[in-house]
Order: structure tokens, then C-alpha cells, then sequence
């Protein structure tokens, strides 16, 4: 089990609506949002729980995944692979990981490094990133209509407030987000690198839909592919879960 196994998870976001002219980037985020089941709806939220399959490295090792989100911003992912736990979490101040000593770690809940935990963080709004994007000092515009996989989709660039850039790659009949690129730290290579969120198998639960196949890749190297068996909406986390057992 390589040490890269979990450097980049997939941002959970898919846009679905009925097929219409977009006229612009704030009228495709806008019509996403709604297909999703309205802002209003979204943010009734409170807390979600995914569950399932975790394949890493290309398919050298797998095991089974728990993500768990909670407002404002908590977040804690937790693998079993091999028999060995993996777990990334936020409790809103402090990016904490386990790695155990086969992936490279100490196998003890440690600070996350500096350059990995941005990732994490930007994974932590509960919502996502399109959602408030105004409000969140983002920026949003529509770069053009392009061919993938002979679809047209449309590619926006979310500039975040802090300067990096998401790309949203949209199919322009549907509007799912098939493809998320954004530039991470890869602790393989030692730089920051681009990262391929590739979503599919979208399938609607209670109201809000959800790609339940999430494949992460970089360089042509498949680094996670997680494939979701179960969604759970406003479920009850236990705060303690989120923060790092050493400072509770």
C-alpha cells in the first residue's frame, strides 16, 4: 500500500438539471443548485454520512470508507484497508490525520502536514464551494463549450477567494459535473499537481442527487476510487469524533 493512497479525495459535487440554454456561469451554477433540490433545501441540512468501497493506487489495495460531515465544517473520512485504519478530519481549527506505518505514518493521530490539510479544508464546507460563492468571496466564469468523450460540456473556472482555481467540466445536455480538476500537493512527487475528480453513476436520495462512483486520478495514476453504497442525511455525529483524540 503506497503512502499516496489517500492524497487526494474527491470533492463531493454533481450538478443535474433539465436541459435548457445556459446563458452564462451564474445561470448554470443557478440551475445546478435547484436540480440539486434548492438552495433552500440543501441548507436544511445538517449532517451526511457516506459509505462504501475504497479502491487506492490503481487497484493495489481495498477496503471500505466512511465519510461523515457535519455543519459548520467538520469532516471525518475513515478507511479500512487491509485491516489498516485511515482517517483525515476537521474539526474547524485543526487538520489531523492516522496513517498507519505500511502507508508511511506513525499510525498515531498526528497534525496533518501544512500542504496536504488545504485540500481537507476546502473539502470541509459543507455545502461546497458553488453554493454562496458570491458571499464566500469566490469567483465564477464560463470559459466555453468543449467535447469530452464526444459530449459537449461547459467548463467553468471557480476562482476561490484565496486564489487557487476548481474546473467544473458540465455536460450541456444534462448539466451533471462529470470531471473537477484542481491542483493539490502530491507527496509523491513533492510539488503541487493536477488532480481528475471523475463522477458518474448519479442517483437521487431523498431529493438531492449524488455521483455515487468518485475516482480520483493524477498523471494517468488512479489514486482513489471510492464507490458509494449508502447516503444518510442528518444523522447523529458525535463531535468528539471530529477532533484529534490528544486534545480533546
Amino acid at each position: 500500500m503506497k503512502r499516496t493512497l489517500l492524497v487526494a479525495l474527491p470533492l463531493m459535487f454533481g450538478l443535474s438539471a433539465p436541459p435548457a440554454h445556459a446563458q452564462d456561469a451564474d445561470e448554470l451554477v443557478k440551475r445546478g443548485l435547484e436540480a440539486l433540490g434548492g438552495v433552500d433545501k440543501l441548507k436544511s441540512l445538517k449532517s451526511r454520512r457516506l459509505s462504501g468501497q475504497i479502491t487506492v493506487s490503481g487497484g493495489a489495495a481495498s477496503g471500505t470508507f466512511v465519510s461523515t460531515q457535519q455543519r459548520p465544517n467538520w469532516l471525518r473520512f475513515e478507511a479500512d484497508i487491509l485491516g489498516n485504519l485511515i482517517v483525515q478530519a476537521y474539526d474547524g481549527h485543526e487538520v489531523w490525520q492516522i496513517q498507519p506505518a505500511i502507508a508511511g505514518g506513525s499510525g498515531v493521530p498526528e497534525t496533518m502536514p501544512k500542504e496536504q490539510a488545504e485540500a481537507v479544508v476546502l473539502r470541509s464546507d459543507f455545502d461546497g464551494p458553488l453554493v454562496d460563492y458570491k458571499a464566500k468571496g469566490h469567483k465564477i466564469e464560463l470559459l466555453g463549450e468543449e467535447e469530452m468523450e464526444a459530449n459537449q460540456v461547459y467548463h467553468l473556472r471557480l476562482t476561490l477567494k484565496q486564489g487557487s482555481d476548481i474546473h467544473y467540466y458540465m455536460d450541456a445536455k444534462t448539466y451533471l459535473v462529470h470531471k473537477t480538476v484542481l491542483t493539490q500537493f502530491n507527496p509523491l512527487t513533492g510539488t503541487r499537481d493536477d488532480f481528475d475528480v471523475l463522477a458518474s453513476d448519479y442517483r437521487e436520495v431523498d431529493g438531492i442527487r449524488i455521483a455515487h462512483s468518485l475516482e480520483t486520478v493524477s498523471q494517468g495514476m488512479s489514486f482513489n476510487h471510492l464507490k458509494i453504497e449508502k447516503v444518510e442525511f442528518n444523522i447523529e455525529a458525535d463531535p468528539k469524533s471530529f477532533v484529534r483524540p490528544e486534545s480533546q
